[in-house]
């Protein structure tokens, strides 16, 4: 499944980091909850998957979705260099303003 979001095509959403891709690319952290969808955080990595499932923000994220359920997306960027996936995660944190991570 796959869906578009701030100009970027995402594959997801999961409710397991497992389900991502061991992929380079950047990360949408949302909640879902009986009156929608709400991001909570955004970030990049070489390897979405490693990086959602051993994250430093996890308690954060919790934080922000007490009343519903985590999903984890990714848009992914083969062969990309940590500049130009920064580049899409503070464009889409800029729009976004997520409650964790840095803005």
């Amino acid at each position: 499944m796959s869906f578009e979001q701030w100009g970027y095509k995402f594959d997801g959403p999961y409710v397991s980091q497992a389900t991502l891709d061991p992929k380079a690319g950047v990360y949408a952290i949302w909640c879902k909850t009986n009156y929608g969808w709400h991001i909570i955080d955004v970030g990049q990595s070489e390897d979405v998957r490693d990086r959602c499932q051993n994250h430093d923000r996890t308690d954060c994220w919790s934080n922000n979705c007490q009343a519903g359920n985590i999903h984890y997306t990714a848009h992914y960027m083969p062969d990309s260099s940590e500049t130009s996936r920064s580049r899409v995660e503070q464009d889409i944190r800029s729009q976004s303003i997520p409650p964790c991570g840095k803005q």
